[in-house]
């Protein structure tokens, strides 16, 4: 995804947090990446993202290591 604006989340401690979450929409697909390390990024599409929250909210992926 060429030049995107990124966005941190909310959860995170402001500019000067070294672990911050960043998310950058564009049409269908959602990119995330953590601060440190911008050059890494997860592109998924919506539906994809949601799963994963709803997956995170719901405790089914506690415990597991990937």
């Amino acid at each position: 995804m060429a030049e995107e604006r990124w966005q941190k989340s909310s959860y995170s401690g402001g500019d000067d947090a070294p672990n911050c979450l960043e998310v950058s929409y564009a049409q269908a697909r959602v990119a995330l990446r953590e601060s440190e390390v911008p050059d890494e990024t997860i592109v998924m599409d919506r539906g994809s993202l949601r799963a994963f929250i709803q997956a995170v909210r719901a405790g089914r992926l506690d415990g597991r290591v990937v």
